[in-house]
């Protein structure tokens, strides 16, 4: 079982981002079967930076390797290898979240989920249910009330939302 699941539109979407290099995603085969044994990409992204206007960056996501060559280092190779490639293209700077406490990190952040249907989220593996909360309480855990309490909260006009493509800098909507 995956952890995660991604259906192909969307890693076709994530994978694709407008400026992406193929170049930054690097993936090993099985010579045999061609089966693709591990994967990592790099996503070119410009981050805003407190104090420092944009920096150039890549996203770096998707790592994964089959479970039977885990034991053979291939993740650090696979690292190593993109680091390599990006800083060809004379970028120095990286971001990536890792499920682990790393020995330096140079930057932290702590993000939170609201999780949608937590049930799914269980049932495929996604997210362990701790052994003292009883099943019935996760359907409660996404519910908000049914009015919000903040009086500060001014509506909208949807022509204040500028359309997905502005932020590109392109001037047509690619679909996936």
């Amino acid at each position: 079982m995956f952890r995660f699941d991604y259906s192909v539109n969307f890693l076709r979407w994530a994978l694709t981002v407008p400026g992406y290099d193929e170049n930054l995603h690097l993936g090993l085969r099985s010579s045999k079967s061609n089966k693709l044994m591990a994967f990592i990409s790099g996503i070119p992204a410009k981050m805003s930076v407190h104090h420092g206007g944009n920096v150039e960056m890549v996203e770096i996501n998707f790592l994964c390797v089959h479970k039977k060559l885990r034991s053979k280092r291939l993740a650090p190779v696979l690292i190593k290898e993109v680091t390599r490639r990006v800083n060809l293209k004379g970028i120095f700077q990286a971001v990536y979240t890792a499920g682990i406490t790393l020995p330096q990190p140079v930057a932290s952040c702590r993000y939170w989920h609201r999780s949608i249907n937590p049930k799914k989220l269980i049932d495929i593996g996604s997210v362990i249910r701790p052994c003292l909360f009883p099943a019935s309480c996760c359907a409660l855990s996404p519910s908000t009330p049914p009015t919000h309490t903040l009086t500060s909260l001014l509506s909208r006009p949807s022509s204040d939302a500028q359309p997905p493509h502005a932020h590109t800098g392109s001037a047509t909507c690619r679909s996936a």
